[in-house]
């Protein structure tokens, strides 16, 4: 979060940065949704075998259009989704991104950075300059930050970490898989991506604790909250290090 102070001098603001607060949601849990690496238009044209091929699509076009009619299939426009990254690629102007999100369903989507942000980091530098001209202007940055695409749709812009409740349930959302989370001994939930379940600590299948890998590769569409905590049901608590379990710091 930012708030401006008056700086003295010639009076201008000048921005402060705080420590983002926890997001509090309430509602029905399968309105709620999580994803991560759409990877839409990645050419992978140095891999022997392209992460679309991989995906089960025969080129890069027919991948985007799965993983939107996926998305399409399994969300609505009552929907609340999270995505923890690296959604578009070669997208220098922002255009491609802005089309996917007019092109998928939801009522809210809260965008993570992740680690290729074309197109994703363009379109927020516009909206930050039109919002914050001052801000834009020293280089510094606001989240979470607004951006109505129509009357019916919003999304918001975070950074590369962001803390939620659903319900109370406290969950951790990270582009980037963690060893130890916030929380974890009072079994909060860790969500991630970036690994396209290539690590067994967050894979759907080997993961330990409470910590789960919500991207494409494992899912082939969101999943829902409510979906992620039956999935986790039953799962130890991970004591990696003190966080662990019965241990209250």
């Amino acid at each position: 979060m930012i708030e401006t102070q008056n700086c003295g001098g010639k009076g201008k603001p000048f921005p402060s940065q705080h420590m983002l607060q926890t997001l509090k949601f309430t509602g029905d849990e399968k309105t709620f949704f999580a994803s991560a690496d759409l990877h839409i238009n990645q050419t992978c044209s140095s891999w022997e075998n392209p992460l679309w091929k991989m995906r089960g699509f025969d080129c890069k076009e027919d991948h985007a259009r799965g993983v939107k009619e996926s998305w399409n299939a399994t969300c609505d426009e009552n929907s609340t989704c999270f995505h923890l990254g690296d959604i578009v690629f070669e997208d220098e102007h922002g255009e491609n991104f802005a089309d996917i999100l007019h092109s998928l369903r939801f009522k809210t989507l809260y965008l993570l950075l992740g680690n290729h942000n074309s197109g994703q980091g363009i379109v927020y530098k516009r909206i930050l300059a039109e919002k914050f001209p001052e801000v834009f202007t020293i280089g510094a940055e606001v989240y979470p930050l607004e951006w109505e695409i129509t009357e019916k749709k919003k999304v918001v812009f975070l950074p590369q970490y962001a803390e939620v409740t659903i319900n109370r349930n406290f969950v951790v959302l990270s582009h980037y898989p963690m060893t130890s989370h916030n929380k974890m001994s009072k079994k909060s939930i860790h969500l991630s991506g970036h690994c396209h379940q290539n690590l067994p600590l967050t894979n759907k299948d080997t993961g330990r604790g409470k910590r789960l890998d919500v991207g494409w590769d494992g899912w082939g569409r969101p999943v829902s909250f409510f979906e992620i905590k039956n999935h986790l049901r039953g799962r130890n608590i991970d004591n990696l290090d003190h966080h662990g379990e019965g241990i209250n710091t």
